[in-house]
């Protein structure tokens, strides 16, 4: 293990998810020494899976399923460096990830926030689900985002933050981040946008995939909203709606192949849309069906 590496990185993996193994060949390729800790929570190890990377890593497992929080605090609790930053299990880490991070650190940042693109597939080509769900799901992560526009996630944190302020909410399925997000941005220290640091999430290949994952999403954002406001479905659907237009608008800053591919996928992100806000109303609907009685004695 490096020792005194100026940040840490916590692996963040559920039920033994088989692609940590390339989000950590990715970490382990940056140019800057790294603190790298994986969390595998759930069913299913993965020490077999890292064999090659275990004298280089930590790894924390437990067979109880942690919701997200639970997962970065139980890396947080193994590591060391000044700095802490996160990458799941199904991301993997651009080039200069790490040295850019810490930049941006030096300068004076607390917390620093990074953009997204779509990982390529084996083929090494982003497939077209991939780019529409990448557009409706995460266009205010675009690196060519306007910063007033933003969506600052994907952050580092001075371990200072955590002194300040705690760790992540344990009980929270989705949304951790957000509200800890509140919570020092609060206190003046909101995360520093920087798009040079750059995070290929492995979006579903196919449209059914996508469809899936979508559907599921909108499920998530309904709860989450369930907490947050009194009309929880109005809230996801106009959630759903302000996406599919941020996504045309911010397309528009793009260039090159990218604003090819993103025309392309125009048609596919519509209809992402739709299954994104079926999945807000199915889980309205569910909420609100009342148990039945039973007819058995």
């Amino acid at each position: 293990m490096p020792v005194g590496a100026p940040i840490s990185v916590i692996v963040m993996a559920i039920n033994g998810d088989a692609r940590a193994v390339d989000a950590v060949a990715s970490l382990r390729a940056q140019d800057v020494i790294i603190q790298i800790i994986v969390v595998n929570t759930g069913d299913g190890s993965l020490a077999s899976t890292l064999t090659s990377h275990l004298d280089h890593i930590v790894l924390v497992e437990s067979d109880a399923l942690r919701l997200p929080g639970g997962t970065r605090n139980l890396g947080i609790s193994q590591s060391t460096s000044g700095i802490v930053a996160f990458l799941a299990a199904d991301c993997v880490a651009a080039p200069g990830w790490a040295s850019r991070r810490l930049a941006a650190h030096a300068a004076g940042a607390l917390a620093v926030a990074s953009s997204l693109r779509p990982a390529p597939g084996k083929d090494g080509r982003v497939p077209l689900a991939s780019w529409a769900t990448y557009a409706l799901l995460h266009p205010r992560r675009f690196p060519e985002c306007p910063p007033d526009e933003m969506a600052a996630y994907g952050a580092s944190y001075s371990r200072r933050l955590f002194d300040l302020h705690g760790l992540f909410r344990e009980d929270l399925r989705v949304g951790e981040d957000t509200e800890f997000r509140h919570r020092i941005t609060s206190s003046g220290s909101a995360p520093e946008w920087a798009p040079e640091v750059v995070t290929l999430h492995n979006y579903p290949a196919t449209l059914k995939e996508a469809l899936i994952d979508v559907f599921e999403r909108g499920r998530n954002l309904h709860s989450w909203q369930l907490g947050a406001t009194a009309r929880p479905l109005l809230a996801s659907l106009l959630r759903v709606a302000s996406s599919w237009r941020i996504a045309r608008r911010l397309k528009h800053c793009t260039l090159g192949e990218t604003r090819r591919a993103l025309d392309r996928a125009a048609p596919a992100t519509l209809l992402l849309a739709f299954g994104y806000a079926l999945g807000a109303i199915a889980a309205a609907v569910a909420h609100r069906q009342p148990d039945r009685p039973s007819n058995s004695v």
